[in-house]
Order: structure tokens, then C-alpha cells, then sequence
């Protein structure tokens, strides 16, 4: 909504002569953007419900935003099916998940051996991340390393007090997405220990595509988004079955093929087939 920032942006666009300028936005905080420069169509690409999101203040404004975008959006794009209801009456409103590069996480591939096992999360950390369902983890497999890379932008008393009472737990701080691979090579399986509630519904994990095309076995909560995109996902609905779970990929991941792994992930998954479908409501709009 700063004026400023709308000028120069338009400034830019005039520069370069876009006469048929198309505004994708993605972040309802910026919907001022869009009442303040010239476009001939404005796609709107939810990702997450930021009515729901634990770190967002301000929820009448984003609400009101949303109602924008309803209203006056061209295109919309959600990643998840649950995101689909906060524009309930928009005619032009489709459901794209995630995708992923294979090609870029090769890096990440690892021989599974016996020992140690290495349990890896990449991601914010912040509210999402059930710490509980984690410490329950920690206990229960002392001799395991658990690896958490990402920033820590909220439980930071919960981290600070994991770190203290417990050896096998590690907070390794954010990682360039150009040094992701390589340290994800490390884990041997992957993990997705999200609460379930009205913000996590109205997500589609990255985090899983990316840790199936390192060629890991990946653990997760019952979360949108999870079901039925790979055999080496296993999926939990409650704590006492995600730690089961976890137990029993321990003991096989030694007889796993990180290729395998990579090979299960449908076509429709890979990041050339979702731009390609982005690009056709592109071009039908």
C-alpha cells in the first residue's frame, strides 16, 4: 500500500514498454499493488491460508484482501485443495500442488548402510512443527541424530530447550537453497512432524517432493498434501503410529535405493509438468 513502492513499480513497467502486462501476486499482504498499477489480467497464487497463520497479524486485512482477490483476480492458483474454499466465488479458480526440479537435488543421493541412522527436516521453523511428537522421537531413538535446517522464527524457547536436554538433536540454522542438496545428503530419512490444523490443511509440503527427490524415505503427520504421491511416504494420523512408523523405516531404509525412491515420484509431480499446466491457464485466460 506504500505509494512509493507502487510508483517505482510502475516507473519499471513504462521503462520497459509492457503494454499487456500480466501482475501475479502471491502474498495478500500486497494486494495494494494491484489497485494501484495498469495490468491487462492479475493472477492471483495462494500459497497457505494467511487467515490461519500462527506468525500473521492484522487477519481482517488479509480477510479483506482475500475478498479482493475473489472479486476482481482474473486467475487463481492454489496449492492446495482446502485454499480453494477462501475464494468461493471466483470463476476462474485452480488447483496446482507442488512440483519439483529432480535434477537439482542429485546432489542429496546417499547409499543407505547399517548404524546410525540420520533423520533430517528442512524448513522455517516455527508454530507448525509439533515439538512434542519431536521430543517423543528423541527419546525414544537416543542413538539417532535428528537434524533440523532452517531458521527459527517462532519456539525458539522449545529449540533452546531441546538443544540443552538432548545429545542427539541438532538445529543447524537457515541453508542457502544453493547448498540444500548437499545437506540433505546426510540424512538417510526425512521427516514431516507438522501439527494438523486449519493452517497445515491449507498447505502442500515442498519439503516432500524435495525430500523424495533426494532419495529419501520421508515420514510425515497426516498433513494436506502427503497422500498418495509416493510408496516411501509414510504417513501418520496420531503420535504413537508417526514414532512406529519412523522405528520401522529405521530398520529397512538399509535395504532402500535412493534411485527407487526418486524413480516413485509421478510425472505430474516434476516442476516441467506444473509450469506447463500454470502456463495453459495462462494462455487460456
Amino acid at each position: 500500500n506504500y505509494q512509493k513502492v507502487t510508483n517505482a513499480i510502475q516507473e519499471a513497467i513504462d521503462y520497459l514498454g509492457m503494454t499487456e502486462g500480466t501482475l501475479l501476486l502471491q502474498n495478500p499482504m500486497a494486494i495494494g499493488v494491484a489497485k494501484n498499477i495498469k495490468y491487462n489480467k492479475f493472477v492471483f497464487d495462494a500459497i497457505d491460508n494467511w487467515l490461519y497463520h500462527p506468525q500473521m497479524p492484522n487477519k481482517e486485512l488479509i480477510k479483506e484482501n482475500y475478498e479482493y482477490v475473489d472479486k476482481n483476480a482474473d486467475l487463481i492458483m492454489t496449492v492446495s485443495e482446502a485454499l480453494m474454499k477462501t475464494f468461493p466465488n471466483n470463476p476462474n479458480i485452480h488447483w496446482i500442488p507442488n512440483g519439483v526440479d529432480v535434477d537439482y537435488f542429485a546432489k542429496a543421493k546417499k547409499n543407505f548402510e547399517e548404524g546410525r541412522k540420520v533423520i533430517g527436516y528442512v524448513g522455517k521453523i516455527q508454530d507448525r512443527v509439533d515439538f512434542e511428537l519431536v521430543e517423543e522421537c528423541l527419546k525414544k531413538f537416543p542413538e539417532e541424530k535428528f537434524i533440523f535446517l532452517g531458521p527459527i522464527y517462532s519456539q525458539a524457547d522449545v529449540v533452546n530447550k531441546l538443544q540443552s536436554q538432548y545429545s542427539n538433536i541438532e538445529f543447524s540454522g537457515d541453508v542457502h537453497y544453493s547448498e540444500l542438496p548437499e545437506a540433505m545428503k546426510e540424512f538417510d530419512i526425512a521427516i514431516i512432524p507438522h501439527k494438523i490444523d486449519q493452517f497445515t490443511e491449507s498447505m502442500n509440503p515442498l519439503k516432500l517432493y524435495e525430500y523424495l527427490a533426494a532419495g529419501k524415505p520421508v515420514v510425515t503427520t497426516g498433513v494436506a498434501g502427503t497422500s498418495a504421491i509416493s510408496p516411501y511416504v509414510y504417513i501418520a494420523e496420531e503420535n504413537k503410529m508417526f514414532v512406529n512408523n519412523l522405528k520401522n523405516v529405521m530398520v529397512d531404509v538399509s535395504s532402500f535405493s535412493a534411485d527407487e525412491i526418486i524413480k516413485s515420484i509421478p510425472d505430474v509431480c516434476q516442476w516441467d509438468n506444473r509450469k506447463n499446466e500454470m502456463l495453459k491457464l495462462f494462455n487460456e485466460m
